[in-house]
């Protein structure tokens, strides 16, 4: 389709995927947040539930300026290893390397990049969101912290593929 369409059908196809994926997440989520029942019958709590879930279990702890380097999720650790991952991802990926050569200028290109540094963040959020989402349809009521939560205060017992639950990573969704 690149060498009959060119350019555009790539365009073209981009947007296509973005929307396809991003309906995906949001119907994922829609389902995972307001489904009749979750495991094993319990429901789910909506918006509230899954904040509050999320929260009891440690997941909401996004905000921790600590220079421990054994600490996983700090915000030094983020913002660090976010500008490394994405500049390896914007210099090597196959794909960024053809949309910034086949701008029209050198300026076109540093305003997509500019524009993809800040609207990036963005997007990680609805991900978050569905992530939460689907821990809480999977733990319902927080059953499976009955374990006790580790030193950091998350809970370790909430792969559904290690417990049993299902049978494959691909049947989470």
């Amino acid at each position: 389709y690149t060498m009959t369409g060119g350019m555009r059908a790539v365009i073209w196809t981009d947007i296509l995927q973005f929307f396809v994926l991003t309906g995906s997440l949001l119907v994922v989520t829609a389902v995972a947040l307001w489904s009749p029942s979750g495991l094993e019958g319990a429901g789910t709590q909506g918006i509230t539930g899954t904040l509050q879930a999320s929260r009891e279990a440690g997941h909401l702890h996004i905000i921790d300026f600590s220079l421990d380097p054994r600490t996983t999720h700090s915000f030094w650790a983020l913002a660090v290893g976010g500008v490394f991952a994405n500049m390896i991802q914007t210099i090597s990926d196959q794909i960024a390397v053809q949309r910034a050569l086949s701008a029209r200028s050198v300026e076109h290109a540093q305003r997509a990049y500019w524009m993809k540094f800040v609207l990036n963040p963005v997007a990680v959020w609805p991900t978050i969101a569905c992530g939460m989402a689907l821990f809480t349809f999977y733990n319902p009521g927080g059953s499976l912290c009955t374990g006790g939560r580790d030193e950091g205060g998350m809970c370790p017992a909430t792969d559904p593929v290690s417990l049993g639950l299902i049978a494959t990573p691909d049947q989470v969704l």
